[in-house]
């Protein structure tokens, strides 16, 4: 290229240029560095790189940083000359170091051979006289640096399509990224509808509730004034009327002022009328209310004290207090904490209240309200609630020496209640599906002992009818028995008298069947060589703890 530009005698009359200025202008004025993929503001014409100017107007503003004018991404134009003269000057400073880098630093000679054994250029003296390179192969500079421009341009155009293929895809990022605007400004928009139809709707429920008020006001009024009207007629009939006209109404006029008197006042209170609106945006509290009995007992001799557990939403809360304070407030401030006993896995945002009860006039219930990030087993509260000696003066603690503290918790919004609930139902699902497993499991048992038991009725009613057929059987060998031992050798007799008393054989020499403990028995001698049968064949289960034996 250097050879080239020789040639035509084009670097003989190239002028210096001043540098820093035409560097200055080619520099993006965000970056402050070289101009990559170029843009320019419509409006000062300021130049910027693409990726520059794209995060300006997502980060920051949709405004030009230079002269302020309002700017979209759209509105962008593309300077592709710009990168032509980037290009160029680029050239220039190649050639330029090209003069100063192509000498050899030992001969400063040009360089014109290309060593192929060292792998470097080198210059005609260096290939002909220096010992470093001889015997090494040798080939024209020019002919190498050819083969390494193509292997580079064909790289370089590898290279150009990758480039093409990452701006697609920041083209496509900066597109999601405008989406997400505006969807964003989609959704305010919705909110600021949402919010209107909120707020038409409570100024509905104002006035309704005004026009109740109003009615009953006008209901007051009214009666107000028949009232002064009548007590005007009075004031006139006392002060100017005739004495026995007034002595004759006198007893109509005192029953139609006790009548009026006896019209009872509770129809126009205003406390039917509730000031509460129901909010579209935040749930409602839940909270529960816990009563600390004995308390100055409780303030020494324990240092924590629980409420009973407040469920809902498969949450599980509960008041935590210190009555004679927690930590740095101990001893002087009555601590109190809302605690999470169980949760959903994962922290969540709540609000919570904790109001200290009034015994005597509800309307100085004390109160404070905050918002904690809440996770299983966490607490959240207020280590200095209220001053521990301030409690009887200011009559939070009751004539009885009880205190009643009332807490309450919400989700800050309906989609985390949303949320709880969801995770809630899921659970309760979870639990019923295994409910319906163990449920199939026992009846699939009980189906089976069902059939053992029908098998087993089965094989009694055979048992049944077996002793029914044996009943005979065993009648008649009971007589046998009897006629074997009348007819037995004198052993065996003077064995059985041994074992009966006289009077348990009567007159006509019948056995009577002696209930006899096995062991008393088992003891007797020569029982076993005398009748040859086996003891389990005397054994008859009763269901006692003990074997009974009947003869």
């Amino acid at each position: 290229m250097s050879d080239m530009l020789r040639s035509t005698g084009y670097l003989n009359n190239i002028k210096t240029l001043p540098n820093t200025n035409f560097d200055d202008l080619l520099k993006c004025i965000i970056c402050y560095d070289k101009l990559i993929d170029p843009k320019m503001c419509p409006s000062c014409s300021k130049l910027f790189c693409k990726m520059c100017i794209h995060r300006w107007l997502i980060e920051n503003r949709s405004q030009c940083p230079h002269c302020r004018a309002s700017l979209r991404l759209d509105q962008l134009v593309t300077c592709r000359f710009l990168k032509d003269i980037t290009q160029a000057l680029e050239n220039f400073t190649a050639v330029k170091n090209e003069e100063v880098l192509d000498k050899c630093s030992m001969h400063n000679c040009p360089l014109n051979y290309y060593c192929v054994s060292c792998q470097s250029p080198i210059c005609s003296d260096c290939a002909m006289f220096s010992n470093e390179h001889k015997g090494h192969e040798f080939q024209h500079l020019q002919n190498v640096y050819k083969k390494h421009v193509e292997q580079i341009n064909n790289e370089s155009k590898v290279l150009g399509k990758r480039v093409k293929d990452l701006e697609k895809i920041l083209t496509d990022i900066d597109i999601n990224i405008d989406k997400f605007r505006q969807a964003k400004e989609d959704k305010c928009r919705e909110l600021i509808i949402y919010m209107d139809q909120v707020q038409s709707r409570l100024e509905a429920k104002l006035k309704e509730k005004f026009e109740i008020l109003n009615s009953k006001k006008e209901k007051i009024q009214e009666e107000i004034f028949r009232l002064k009207s009548l007590q005007t007629e009075l004031d006139k009939e006392l002060l100017y009327g005739v004495k026995s006209k007034l002595m004759a109404k006198s007893a109509d006029l005192i029953k139609k002022l006790k009548a009026i008197q006896s019209l009872p006042l509770s129809n126009y209170e205003t406390s039917l009328v509730s000031c509460e609106f129901q909010s579209e945006v935040i749930p409602p509290f839940e909270g529960g209310t816990f009563i600390l009995n004995n308390y100055s007992d409780t303030q020494t001799k324990s240092e924590i004290v629980y409420s009973e557990s407040l469920h809902f939403n498969g949450l599980i809360w509960r008041l935590k207090m210190y009555p004679n304070g927690n930590g740095i407030a101990k001893g002087s401030y009555l601590s109190v904490f809302i605690e999470l006993l169980k949760g959903h896995g994962e922290g969540a945002k709540y609000d919570y209240k904790v109001e200290m009860v009034h015994h005597i006039d509800p309307s100085q219930n004390f109160s404070r309200e905050f918002s904690s990030e809440f996770e299983t087993g966490e607490c959240w509260g207020y280590n200095r609630f209220y001053r521990i000696d301030q409690l009887v003066t200011e009559g939070f603690l009751n004539y009885d020496d009880s205190l009643c503290m009332k807490f309450y918790i919400r989700p800050p919004n309906y989609y985390q209640l949303y949320k709880d609930q969801n995770f809630f139902m899921k659970k309760l699902i979870e639990k019923e599906d295994k409910a319906q497993v163990k449920i199939l499991d026992l009846m699939k048992k009980l189906e089976k002992y069902g059939e053992k038991t029908e098998g087993y009725m089965n094989e009694d009613e055979d048992k049944e009818n077996d002793l029914s057929l044996n009943e005979e059987d065993k009648e008649n060998e009971d007589v046998e028995f009897k006629d074997s031992i009348q007819k037995s050798p004198g052993e065996i007799r003077s064995f059985i008298n041994s074992m009966m008393s006289p009077e348990e054989i009567s007159s006509d020499g019948e056995v009577v069947r002696k209930h006899l403990d096995w062991n008393e028995i088992q003891d007797m001698p020569d029982f076993h060589s005398c009748l040859d049968v086996s003891p389990n064949d005397f054994l008859n289960s009763s269901g006692d703890d003990e074997d009974d034996l009947y003869l």
